[in-house]
């Protein structure tokens, strides 16, 4: 049995990529997004970062006792905890 050539816009993959679960599956992050440390993601800068290939992304904690804004290079963001209240990096 011969098998038809899967057409790129409806293969399942690419389907997926084009609705936006590349975000999820990817681990694309978009603006406003939180962390699981509670660190909300407040904009993507067009600074260079400290990491290769990275810009700057500034975080904001969300507790309500802190809320200090700090910058991270965008590949750090799902493991950023707050500088100034539960013991993360220093911001750049």
């Amino acid at each position: 049995m011969k098998s038809e050539p899967l057409d790129r816009l409806s293969h399942p993959i690419r389907v997926s990529y084009m609705l936006g679960a590349k975000h999820r599956r990817f681990g694309l992050a978009e603006e406003s997004e939180l962390n699981r440390n509670g660190q909300r993601l407040l904009i993507k800068t067009k600074f260079k970062g400290t990491d290769h290939h990275q810009y700057i992304w500034a975080l904001q904690c969300e507790r309500a006792e802190c809320g200090h804004v700090y910058g991270s290079n965008g590949s750090d963001f799902h493991l950023r905890r707050c500088p100034k209240c539960d013991g993360g990096a220093p911001g750049i």
